[in-house]
């Protein structure tokens, strides 16, 4: 008796355990659309390569106040949001006037941006579509 009392202890530690380690997955796994940094992969069904010396294309947004920004290849860009849904729209888009080499990149990014009508999200991508087009895709770069 003594020892079925030990066993089923360890037993139920083994199962707590486990159940800790699959809810730190989980978490680890799962990415939400507000207060993800994302970084730009694709455009207009093209991969994305951003100039050695230049930045990333990045979006972050903000659930407390609506308002979303990130970076262009050169300029940073804020602006404000509207969501209902899976229905996204990206309003007032600002930027600074930077001039840099490689604009054309920054430019259609702005350009799709401002074209998006609602999301997904799938696994740690972020896809963002005008009508039923993806017109851009980001990954999640989240550090854990």
């Amino acid at each position: 008796m003594k020892y079925s009392k030990t066993i089923v202890a360890f037993a139920m530690l083994a199962f707590l355990i486990s159940g800790c380690a699959a809810v730190t997955n989980t978490l680890k796994n799962s990415v939400q659309l507000y207060g993800t940094p994302w970084k730009l992969v694709q455009m207009n069904g093209n991969q994305v390569v951003i100039p050695a010396n230049a930045d990333n294309a990045t979006l972050a947004l903000s659930a407390a106040d609506n308002n979303f920004g990130g970076t262009g290849s050169c300029n940073t860009f804020s602006g404000n949001y509207v969501i209902n849904g899976s229905q996204l729209s990206l309003q007032n888009l600002g930027s600074t006037k930077m001039n840099c080499d490689n604009m054309s990149i920054e430019i259609d990014y702005f350009q799709a941006l401002k074209s998006v009508t609602s999301y997904k999200i799938v696994d740690k991508s972020l896809y963002l579509y005008s009508g039923s087009n993806a017109v851009l895709v980001f990954e999640a770069y989240v550090k854990y």
